[in-house]
C-alpha cells in the first residue's frame, strides 16, 4: 500500500508540473464559392487601392467568398463577433470581407478598424480606410434589414454568391439630413440593379440611371427613382482623361453610342445634396459594357474613292465605272454611288454627280431621306 500510495503521489507531482496546452476552438465554417462583389467610395469618386494589391479602382471589385473563412479576427480582438448558424457551423459575414479588403487593398491595417457593440448590434466607429464613422453601407443595391425598421449589422450580414456590398464614406454629416441622399445605379430593363450590361458597336443603347434612397426615419425601407438630368461618362478605362459623356433624358435614360467592340465602363459621380448644396450626400454609381460587333462604316454619299471629300475625282469614278472602264466597286463604293438612294448606281447617279459638282444642287437626293 506505501508503494502503491508513493507511485500515485509521484504521478501527480510529475503531471502537476508539465504545461498545460489549452487549444483553441477549431471554427468550422460554411464553406462557400464564388464571387461577392464591393465598390468603395470616398464623397463624389471611388478610392484606388494603396495596400498590397495597388491602383484598383474600387468599383465593383470582386472578391472569392472562399478566401473569407481565414480571416481571423481574434488577431483584431474581434474573436466574438464570429456568426454561428443553429448547424454549430461560422458563417461568411460582411464583417469578414471588411477585414479582408483592409489587409488587401488597403494601405494601412485592418488593426486601425475599431468596432464597437456585440453581435448582431455592431458599429464600424472609426479606422475603415483610414476614415471616421461618418459612412454608410448598402447590400445588394438596399440598405441591408435585420427585420422591418431594424438595419442589420455587418458582423450577422451573411455572404453568398453575387452579393454585391457598397460602402460611401463622406466629409461631413449632410447626407443624413438631405433629400437626396443615397446611392446611384444603372439598372436592368425590369429595373433591378445591374452592373455588367450589353451593347452592339455603332447601335445607340438606353442604359437607365437612377437614385437610391432610404427613409432613414421610419421604415428604412429603399426607394429608386429615375434620375434625369445627370451626367454619365464612358470610356475603354474608368475615370480616364479621354472619357466621353452624355447627360441622362426626361427618363433617366443614358444614350450611348460604343464606337468599337470591347469592355466600356459607365460611372457617374457622387452629388451634391438638394438641401445642402455644398456637401456631397450621394455615392457614385459603375456598371460595364460588353460592346460587340464593329460599327457600319459611314457613308459619304458621292465620296467614292474615300478621301473624304466630294471632287472631280470622284465625279470620273463614276462616269468611268457607268461607261465600264472600271470593272467594280466595292459594297461601301456603290453605297457612296447610289447619290439618290434608288438602291441602284446608274445614269441618274452620274447627273447627281455632276450637278452636285457644279454647284446645281447643294445635297444629294440620298441625304434628303
Amino acid at each position: 500500500m506505501k508503494k502503491l500510495l508513493a507511485f500515485v503521489l509521484a504521478a501527480i507531482i510529475t503531471f502537476s508540473v508539465l504545461p498545460v496546452t489549452v487549444l483553441a476552438e477549431e471554427r468550422v465554417f460554411n464553406e462557400k464559392s464564388g464571387l461577392v462583389y464591393i465598390s468603395i467610395s470616398d464623397d463624389d469618386k471611388y478610392v484606388v487601392s494603396d495596400g498590397n494589391i495597388s491602383g484598383k479602382i474600387m468599383a465593383y471589385v470582386p472578391v472569392d467568398l472562399s478566401k473569407l473563412s481565414s480571416v481571423d479576427l481574434d488577431k483584431y480582438g474581434y474573436g466574438d463577433l464570429y456568426y454561428k448558424n443553429h448547424d454549430g457551423k461560422y458563417e461568411i459575414t460582411l464583417l469578414l470581407l471588411y477585414f479582408y479588403v483592409l489587409d488587401n487593398y488597403y494601405s494601412g491595417t485592418a488593426k486601425e478598424l475599431f468596432v464597437e457593440g456585440s453581435i448582431g448590434s455592431t458599429y464600424l466607429k472609426n479606422g475603415f480606410w483610414g476614415h471616421d464613422e461618418n459612412l454608410t453601407y448598402y447590400v445588394n443595391g438596399k440598405y441591408p434589414l435585420a427585420s422591418a425598421g431594424l438595419g442589420a449589422t455587418s458582423d450577422s450580414i451573411i455572404l453568398n454568391d453575387g452579393d454585391f456590398i457598397d460602402v460611401s464614406m463622406y466629409s461631413d454629416w449632410s447626407f443624413w439630413s438631405d433629400s437626396t441622399a443615397g446611392y446611384h445605379y444603372f439598372v436592368d430593363s425590369q429595373g433591378a440593379v445591374c452592373h455588367n450590361f450589353t451593347a452592339k458597336a455603332g447601335e445607340a443603347a438606353k442604359i437607365k440611371y437612377t437614385s437610391a434612397s432610404t427613409d432613414w426615419n421610419a421604415s428604412y425601407s429603399t426607394t429608386y427613382i429615375a434620375a434625369p438630368g445627370k451626367t454619365v461618362y464612358y470610356a475603354k478605362e474608368l475615370y480616364a482623361d479621354n472619357c466621353k459623356s452624355v447627360v441622362t433624358d426626361d427618363e433617366g435614360f443614358a444614350n450611348i453610342t460604343f464606337p468599337s467592340s470591347g469592355t466600356w465602363h459607365i460611372w457617374a459621380d457622387g452629388e451634391y445634396g438638394k438641401e445642402n448644396t455644398e456637401s456631397i450626400v450621394s455615392a457614385p454609381a459603375y456598371a460595364a459594357v460588353e460592346v460587340s460587333g464593329e460599327p457600319e462604316p459611314t457613308i459619304v454619299y458621292g465620296d467614292i474613292n474615300g478621301d473624304g471629300v466630294v471632287d472631280m475625282d470622284d465625279v470620273l469614278e463614276m462616269i468611268w465605272y457607268y461607261n465600264g472602264i472600271t470593272k467594280s466597286l466595292t459594297e461601301s463604293q456603290k453605297k457612296a454611288a447610289d447619290v439618290n438612294g434608288d438602291g441602284a448606281v446608274d445614269m441618274d447617279d452620274v447627273l447627281e454627280m455632276i450637278w452636285f459638282y457644279n454647284g446645281t444642287i447643294s445635297k444629294f437626293s440620298a441625304d434628303k431621306k
